[in-house]
């Protein structure tokens, strides 16, 4: 099993990558992405969190390519480089969030004839359909902002489905019949493996339950809906205004009175613990949990990509579990 991960860069010319993208793709590579044969197989993921999962289905198989891997890294300001469209064009699979979570994999993606793609969100049952007519009719919110660097986001769909562990095992069973194709001779490891990561998802769930029976009232309020599905597992009620989540997912101002609305929320000891997205951090979400931590409410972070020194999904998500369960039992 090989691993190859590199830290994401932001701000690129999205005409130059294009270009440079299919440069490579028609010079560098074979018609449909790169070959099967040889050791392993190169396989890519927009972010770590979902080459975990190619990691865990494919082991020693695969040698998996992680687009962003920073930890640090704002994704909703995330623009792509050439080198992230080399990395695609010499994948046999890439897997992607889908749903503009991750829309410069979608475009480098579109651009290679033959190549397998897996799209969680288009796996996830959470999209409203599959022919895209809702956004056309709904009006100029339902539609999403696209913000300042053109990312679609559509506010009626919590794109963040590798939380939704019902997804990622729905993902995992994909990946390991497309990796099948690829490596037939391997197909029946790659099932093994995605059955043995199933119970590990297993594992998670029965986590995120007992927290959920321990605390059956609990009440969260969250800097940006990142967890938002795996909150739900475990039961807890996610008081946060919508306004305020909308206008942090479009990176668009928080209005003065939904502040306030926050604010109050916090004061009223009706707020459990505070969840927070590091990696979206403005001046509003900065103020939202120092008056958190000010009122004695516990923050903890949730992330979108592996902290340093985690490189499995099951230990990502555990650990998380655990800080939760930590921080409402004190």
């Amino acid at each position: 099993m090989t691993r190859i991960e590199r830290v994401g860069r932001v701000r690129a010319t999205a005409v130059t990558v294009s270009v440079v993208a299919l440069a490579a793709a028609a010079c560098g590579t074979d018609e449909g992405g790169a070959a099967s044969g040889g050791d392993t197989v190169p396989v890519a993921a927009s972010t770590d969190v979902w080459g975990s999962v190619l990691d865990a289905v494919g082991g020693e198989h695969v040698e998996v390519t992680s687009i962003i891997t920073d930890p640090a890294l704002d994704l909703h300001s995330y623009e792509s480089t050439p080198e992230d469209g080399l990395i695609i064009a010499e994948s046999s699979l890439v897997l992607y969030n889908g749903g503009g979570y991750d829309y410069f994999a979608e475009q480098f993606v579109e651009q290679e004839d033959g190549l397998v793609a897996v799209d969680a969100l288009e796996l996830s049952g959470h999209a409203p359909d599959e022919d895209g007519d809702e956004h056309e009719d709904e009006g100029e919110h339902e539609e999403g902002d696209e913000g300042e660097h053109g990312h679609h986001h559509d506010l009626r769909v919590n794109e963040h489905v590798f939380y939704d562990l019902e997804t990622v095992r729905t993902v995992a069973g994909t990946v390991a019949d497309e990796l099948g194709k690829l490596r037939p001779e391997n197909r029946k490891e790659f099932a093994e493996n995605a059955a043995a990561f199933g119970t590990e998802l297993d594992e998670l769930a029965g986590q995120a339950e007992k927290l959920g029976e321990a605390h059956p009232d609990l009440t969260v309020l969250a800097t940006e809906p990142v967890a938002e599905y795996l909150l739900e597992l475990a039961g807890a009620e996610d008081i946060t205004p919508t306004e305020f989540t909308d206008a942090i997912e479009t990176q668009s101002d928080v209005s003065a009175a939904v502040q306030d609305e926050v604010l109050t929320a916090l004061e009223s000891g009706d707020v459990d613990v505070v969840i927070n997205n590091p990696q979206t951090e403005s001046p509003v979400t900065r103020q939202l949990v120092t008056e958190a931590e000010s009122a004695g409410i516990p923050v903890v972070d949730m992330t979108e990509t592996l902290p340093d020194g985690v490189s499995g999904y099951a230990e990502w998500i555990s650990n998380q579990l655990d800080t939760l369960a930590t921080a409402v039992e004190e």
